[in-house]
């Protein structure tokens, strides 16, 4: 069985589905039941397909009750868009309307066909980046992919040695093997922060700013 991303996750819960709250929000994903959270509370806990005004029904299974990660696609058109992954398939889930497509994630439009080698399975989590491209993580190591026709595969290697995207002050132990990975803004922030949780450990920090990595 090829999983695309690993199912063991420590922290009890299989995906992060950010919101578009200002401030920041987001859902977490365990067995077709989300906590929906903030920076400071728990606001709500339901099923998945009753989040947000049920925006999410009709999300078919296995992608309800057995997703391994979701990630958000966040493109400038106005639509929203989540990938939920069970083991090497994807479901392309447009919010409020329906799915834009399920089958293999090798073969997701303007995306599949990008993903390098050694990043087609095992991976630890998989985040959207706020220019519309997707980073995938695995072990120390990750790629980014840009979407489109003429996407590709922009940077494969270290985390800590990203031209673009990089982290200031990374401590070695939040340097690879991430459960989970989200992009956080709020109004009091000048720029996104990327939320990192490995274990019983979180840390964040801002994309190229001057802010250190702080871990709670």
């Amino acid at each position: 069985m090829v999983q695309f991303v690993r199912t063991t996750k420590p922290t009890g819960f299989k995906a992060i589905i950010p919101g578009r709250q200002d401030p920041w929000e987001a859902l977490f994903l365990r067995d077709g039941q989300v906590a929906k959270i903030n920076l400071e509370r728990l606001i709500s806990a339901g099923r998945l397909l009753d989040a947000y005004d049920k925006q999410l029904a009709g999300i078919p299974e296995p992608f309800v009750t057995y997703s391994d990660a979701a990630f958000e696609v966040r493109g400038t058109t106005g639509a929203r868009r989540t990938i939920f992954i069970d083991e090497d398939k994807c479901l392309d889930w447009e919010w409020g309307v329906a799915a834009r497509y399920q089958g293999p994630i090798i073969d997701l439009p303007d995306f599949g066909r990008h993903i390098p080698d050694g990043f087609r399975s095992g991976l630890d989590a998989v985040m959207g980046l706020p220019d519309d491209s997707t980073m995938l993580f695995k072990g120390s190591q990750c790629a980014i992919i840009e979407w489109g026709a003429n996407g590709g595969c922009t940077y494969k290697g270290a985390l800590v040695d990203m031209p673009k995207w990089s982290w200031l002050n990374v401590p070695s132990d939040m340097r690879a093997d991430f459960d989970h990975a989200v992009m956080i803004k709020s109004p009091d922030q000048s720029q996104e922060e990327t939320l990192f949780i490995k274990g019983d450990k979180d840390g964040y920090s801002t994309l190229a700013g001057p802010l250190t990595f702080t871990v709670t």
